[in-house]
């Protein structure tokens, strides 16, 4: 391939399993393709952007600009970026390679600086990896679906180190050919050195980035401000800055039909009803947020039911993804009979084929099993009814209807549920599932980087799982096997047909995740704002072309 990259080459020794050597620069189409749009005179963007992501959990996330499913505020940049088709380009990394499925070296762009004047290096990509593995890195905030993430796999704190001034070396713990494409998480994100993403507070917890905007204040509940940095690099943003406004997020679609903002975002798409006769426009990304169901397979006592073969398969059986993605996301759900979003494994996506429904044979198999239905239309066997508990991840997105609308495809096969959601005073939805308390659980997982196989990680217990989940919804040895295949595979496209093999050992061999249906991110915005796209990965939102029109 041909280095369009800016800054000066370097010689490389190429004794590599894969080598990337990508473009950081995009075209801005045809010249004269559309007319020229009159700009505002004030380019102030103000943004709804529903509760206060940052003050969750205890203690509160305070990783302002730094979440994989919330809020970007454009302040921070990652080594890698994604593409539309999920994979990787060029981001504060210029070039790349993989020496081996352990040994990487990442050429970082020159002339660089971070908003506080500190030049973008190799110890300051060092610091700010070894920062995101340290003690807490991987903490989950399980009131939220967003996620304080778990570092890429094999990235240990002493991993990276400097090799010279513009290039860092990461020798990894365990193979992982996938690691370009999971630095494009925004977890990963490049921090100046002796500062963290912070409440803005003092210096040291000021969020200090090379994005192109640069941190200006926090009022916790209230907003966040950033304006643009001049000395962005690829030239400063269209807008001078830029306030996200936070509140109930129901009343996100009222201030901006009264005018008080300009968009609503990041917030769950059944609030964004259009606004009677107003301008606004609806705008959805591709969809890259799965809905699934979780069956525990690993719970003792009380919730040892789905233990069984028989059970689980029913389960599988019953539950019809269209009529579920009908009931709770009527306007911008799409059934997906994959728990990998289809745009993320490309063709692969094809060779996904759960177990269709079929009401009829799920009953016939809990026949065969003994489990008889009762007078009360539900099944026992031995004395003992066939009853689950449905556990519902959050109250939001649409996730409480999707839970009763598969409670309802269950008792038509004769098994009760009982739908339980999140309560004031006891445990989290996470905290049930840590201690295998549940035995289905409804959740949403966004794809948050671009590793094909970033979803597989619920179901192995191999180096990169999910311990929280795949302790008690694992796959197995198959599952196992491929999991650790697709972390050595040489290319995207055989990574994508691995999570494929992966998903399918999931749903159909082991029957122990349902899919349900995969989500965009929507947003409800001005006729005013101009030049903006809505990203899959909602953290992942660029800001730098965006202006206001007159």
């Amino acid at each position: 391939m041909t280095d369009r990259s800016t800054g000066p080459r370097r010689a490389w020794t190429v004794a590599a399993v894969v080598v990337a050597v990508l473009s950081g620069c995009s075209g801005e189409g045809s010249p004269g393709s559309a007319a020229p749009v009159a700009r505002a005179a004030a380019q102030h963007l103000r943004v709804a952007v529903g509760e206060d992501e940052f003050m969750r959990g205890e203690p509160p996330a305070l990783d302002v600009g730094m979440l994989a499913d919330g809020l970007n505020p454009g302040i921070f940049e990652t080594l890698t970026m994604l593409t539309p088709s999920f994979g990787v380009r060029a981001g504060l990394a210029q070039r790349w390679e993989a020496r081996s499925p352990t040994e990487w070296r990442f050429e970082l762009r020159d002339g660089v600086r971070f908003h506080d004047g500190t030049p973008l290096d190799a110890a300051a990509v060092v610091e700010s990896l070894r920062r995101i593995t340290g003690p807490g890195a991987g903490n989950v905030d399980a009131d939220t679906v967003a996620l304080r993430r778990s570092p890429p796999r094999g990235l240990e704190p002493d991993s990276a180190s400097a090799v010279d001034d513009l290039v860092v070396g990461i020798t990894l713990s365990e193979p992982n050919l996938r690691l370009a494409e999971q630095l494009a998480d925004p977890f990963t994100a490049i921090q100046a050195p002796g500062t963290q993403a912070g409440d803005g507070s003092t210096p040291e917890a000021t969020p200090t980035g090379t994005g192109p905007f640069r941190f200006s204040s926090y009022r916790p509940g209230v907003d966040l401000e950033v304006i643009a940095d001049p000395a962005y690099r690829d030239g400063a943003p269209e807008l001078d800055s830029i306030t996200f406004r936070f509140g109930e997020a129901r009343d996100a679609s009222l201030l901006l039909a009264t005018g008080e903002v300009d968009a609503v975002g990041y917030v769950a798409a059944e609030l964004l009803a259009n606004v009677s006769g107003g301008p606004e426009r609806l705008m959805r990304s591709v969809p890259a947020r799965a809905t699934l169901v979780l069956l525990n397979r690993g719970g003792i006592g009380e919730w040892a039911t789905l233990q069984e073969d028989a059970v689980r398969e029913a389960v599988v059986l019953a539950v019809d993804r269209g009529a579920v993605a009908a009931t709770a996301w009527p306007a911008h759900g799409e059934p997906s009979r994959s728990l990998i979003p289809e745009v993320v494994l490309g063709a692969a996506a094809e060779e996904v084929r759960p177990p269709p429904s079929d009401v009829a044979a799920a009953g016939e198999v809990l026949d065969e099993a003994g489990w008889t239905v009762g007078s009360d239309g539900i099944r026992e066997r031995d004395g003992r009814r066939l009853a689950l508990d449905v556990t519902v991840r959050h109250p939001g997105e649409g996730l409480p209807a999707a839970a009763a609308a598969v409670a309802d495809q269950l008792a038509s096969v004769g098994i009760a549920t009982t739908v339980t959601s999140p309560s004031a005073g006891g445990p989290t939805p996470l905290q049930r599932v840590n201690a295998a308390s549940f035995d289905l659980f409804v959740d949403l997982r966004p794809q948050v980087d671009a590793d094909p196989c970033a979803l597989c990680r619920l179901f192995s217990i191999r180096p990169g799982g999910d311990l929280t989940v795949s302790g008690v919804v694992g796959a197995g040895e198959a599952a196992d096997t491929i999991f650790e295949q697709v972390h050595v595979a040489p290319s995207i496209d055989a990574a994508r047909r691995g999570a494929a093999d992966l998903v399918q050992v999931v749903v159909r061999d082991e029957m122990v995740a349902v899919p349900l249906a995969t989500l965009p991110n929507v947003w409800l915005v001005s006729s005013r704002v101009e030049a903006f796209e809505p990203a899959a990965v909602s953290g992942a939102q660029e800001w730098g072309r965006v202006f206001l029109s007159r």
